[in-house]
């Protein structure tokens, strides 16, 4: 049976929660795209202007970054809304990953 989770949402299993930076099925505003795609809680996707991609990088790829201003592929990419300020989406497909160089 599903039991309630501390912040009301019923997760399916028991003692578990979202994470607070985790969007919620009942964040999702009434006019948000029937793409499939996620959104933050003011319902901009991935590709709004007001949303960035903030990418991560491993070791090898900071030190190419920031000591020698080389441009490198990313691990992962996270999208946060810069009106809301929540992080609502990322990818780590290799392919996706390319575009952020």
């Amino acid at each position: 049976m599903s039991e309630s989770t501390p912040n009301g949402a019923a997760s399916g299993r028991p003692g578990v929660s979202l994470a607070p930076d985790e969007p919620s099925p009942d964040d999702q505003p009434p006019d948000a795209p029937a793409s499939g795609r996620l959104t933050c809680v003011c319902g901009h996707d991935r590709t709004h202007y007001l949303v960035s991609p903030v990418p991560t990088y491993n070791a090898w790829g900071k030190f190419w970054v920031i000591f020698m201003g080389v441009s490198t592929k990313p691990i992962r990419v996270d999208f946060q809304c810069r009106q809301c300020g929540r992080t609502f989406d990322f990818t780590e497909d290799s392919v996706e990953l390319g575009e952020f160089i």
